[in-house]
């Protein structure tokens, strides 16, 4: 961060832990349990997180990301957000196997269709992505306001390079589209991974406010507890 910065919110993107879907090579939806491996990388996660010092963590309701918070004695007000959860796909997906070809023209056209009023059933439409957000955003803006400036955000791969894409793209829909269908092709994060810290606040060239980004990624875990994206 430059030294001349003055955040009034840092947040930290934490993918959550190894699970059952990345397991079986498929897409569960919310319902993808912690497997073995992701126990694994929890305890050394926990310590990771700590060491961010977060004032507040907000976390999706799925039970990979919320495993990682229980019994951890991580000492700061814990916030389920529903905004942060999965980037659901089609219903008719449910349990297919990422290798098929079925699945692989699947997720190509989806990525093609990022931006268009095209969507299929289970899927979320562009415009509730776009609200989701501006509602995390919103979210992060009040908990700085209550002087909760380090945030640690407990979500799913696709659902921070959408944020991430978001913030880059600066409020301009057709930016937000690009951002994201490049972070989607070239940023792959870890499961148990914790992203480098982006922060809202004034540009110290111009002091015009927004969000300040970092395109690498930064993996905490050892490299014998990770993983490669699915």
């Amino acid at each position: 961060m430059h030294p001349d910065a003055h955040p009034t919110v840092i947040v930290w993107g934490v993918r959550h832990l190894h699970s059952t879907a990345i397991q079986d090579d498929t897409y569960y939806g919310e319902s993808s349990e912690v497997t073995e491996r992701g126990l694994q990388q929890r305890s050394h996660l926990v310590q990771e997180i700590k060491k961010l010092r977060p004032d507040a963590i907000l976390c999706s309701p799925a039970v990979r990301a919320t495993t990682i918070l229980k019994d951890s004695g991580i000492d700061c007000p814990l916030i389920p957000e529903p905004a942060i959860g999965e980037w659901p796909r089609a219903t008719v997906m449910l349990g297919k196997p990422n290798s098929s070809l079925r699945v692989q023209r699947y997720l190509d056209s989806r990525i093609r269709r990022f931006g268009s009023d095209v969507s299929f059933r289970g899927e979320e439409s562009f415009k509730v992505t776009a609200e989701l957000m501006e509602l995390i955003s919103m979210r992060l803006s009040i908990l700085g306001s209550q002087g909760r400036k380090r945030i640690v955000m407990l979500s799913h791969g696709n659902r921070m390079r959408q944020f991430l894409a978001w913030a880059m793209a600066d409020g301009d829909p057709d930016a937000f589209i690009y951002q994201f269908k490049l972070l989607y092709r070239k940023f792959g994060i870890d499961p148990a991974s914790i992203m480098p810290p982006m922060w809202h606040g004034p540009f110290f060239r111009d002091n015009r406010r927004g969000w300040n980004c970092d395109l690498g990624i930064t993996r905490h875990l050892p490299f014998d507890l990770r993983d490669s994206e699915i």
